[in-house]
């Protein structure tokens, strides 16, 4: 007997799965606008429903239980260029050719958001882009924006107390004050588009990179102190936090590399930092999501939450992403659009390359070439 593979253990799920209100990707559905919330590097351990005690992540967790939660989403590659790329266009890294950090996405590749404008949506673009080479913070040409209209965002880099973003013109925009967190300038530059989106009859999409809970680009060995609020570092007790057991005991605390020449802070360090990120992000996520509530989008908005990848948080004695195991692949996905989609899990295999197919199916503007799974008869 054949091995299933991941599409037919999706179809199955599909067929099994609860009927929607509506018939998602009928003419008789009625397009809402689009939100995807997609910080870099949030790994799906560091939320509370994913079984963290760290750390408490209510808004996070009230948005996964709203929603349509994925609960065994992967990246189809744990670094932030090739990821995102694939997360855009529904293919595989080989296939797009955005293989490592520092490749261009080609022009002229179908997207996402070329997609949508295709099917009458006003498109828009806040945060790290990093899909145009290897300059930082680097600014993003018309014809690179593969679809994207609306744009304040910047190719790379990690500067959340001295933040730089870009419009339509080569000139560094810097928010005032300079050392505001750059994921509340984010949600000011949410709330500019969205008011002047809702002076429009066409619906719109507007994709929200963070950069936390990626850690700074301060220095080699990250002093997250010169980046995350303090506030949010006193929130987190870095004496009491709890390692998982694939967390090897000799790199918990400070120590040296094997040449006894380098100083590493250690995980502690490196954990107390990233869950003061991931809280930080949280509370600018809510003020957004409150937003959009105020401006009485809630009901007309579906709400996607992912990530680009994981973090390894010292796990198997190694740091950040780029590694083949669950903490750098595994990231929090969900499709939440409130009296539309019923709240459920699903919990066979899904990848970020399924993102792109089924918004865009679910809109009527499906892909004529992608690698991933339309999930609208999941959802």
């Amino acid at each position: 007997m054949p091995r299933p593979t991941r599409r037919t253990v999706l179809t199955a799920t599909a067929a099994a799965a609860l009927s929607p209100p509506i018939a998602l990707g009928s003419s008789n559905t009625p397009k809402p606008n689009i939100l995807l919330l997609f910080p870099d590097q949030m790994r799906a351990q560091a939320l509370s429903i994913y079984g963290e005690t760290n750390i408490n992540t209510p808004v996070f967790d009230a948005l996964l239980r709203e929603g349509v939660l994925f609960e065994r989403a992967y990246a189809a590659n744990p670094v932030c260029a090739p990821s995102r790329a694939s997360l855009l266009t529904g293919l595989y890294p080989t296939t797009h050719r955005v293989n490592e950090n520092g490749d261009r996405l080609p022009e002229g590749t179908p997207t996402l958001a070329s997609q949508l404008q295709s099917a009458g949506y006003h498109t828009g673009y806040i945060g790290k882009w990093h899909l145009d080479g290897n300059d930082k913070p680097g600014f993003v040409p018309p014809s690179r924006r593969h679809g994207f209209e609306w744009w304040a965002a910047y190719n790379s880099g990690h500067r959340y107390r001295h933040a730089v973003y870009f419009r339509d013109k080569p000139t560094p925009i810097y928010p005032t004050p300079k050392d505001r967190f750059e994921p509340e300038v984010q949600v000011d530059l949410a709330f500019e588009f969205l008011d002047q989106a809702r002076e429009r009859t066409d619906p719109w999409f507007l994709m929200m990179s963070f950069g936390p809970p990626h850690p700074p680009g301060s220095t080699p060995i990250q002093d997250w102190g010169l980046d995350i609020p303090e506030r949010w570092l006193k929130a987190v007790d870095a004496r009491r936090i709890a390692f998982n057991p694939n967390v090897p005991q000799a790199i918990r605390e400070p120590y040296t590399n094997k040449k006894g020449t380098t100083h590493y802070p250690g995980a502690r360090h490196h954990l107390h930092g990233y869950y003061a990120a991931v809280l930080a992000l949280q509370h600018a996520i809510d003020r957004l999501l409150v937003g959009l509530q105020e401006r009485g989008l809630d009901g007309e908005t579906l709400v996607v939450l992912a990530s680009d990848h994981g973090e390894m948080g010292g796990a198997h004695g190694q740091f950040k992403k780029g590694m083949p195991y669950e903490e750098a692949l595994r990231v929090p996905l969900c499709f939440r659009w409130p009296g539309h989609l019923s709240p459920r899990r699903v919990r066979s295999p899904t990848s970020l390359v399924d993102v792109a197919p089924t918004l865009a199916s679910l809109v009527g503007a499906p892909f004529k070439r992608h690698q991933g799974v339309d999930l609208c008869q999941t959802l």
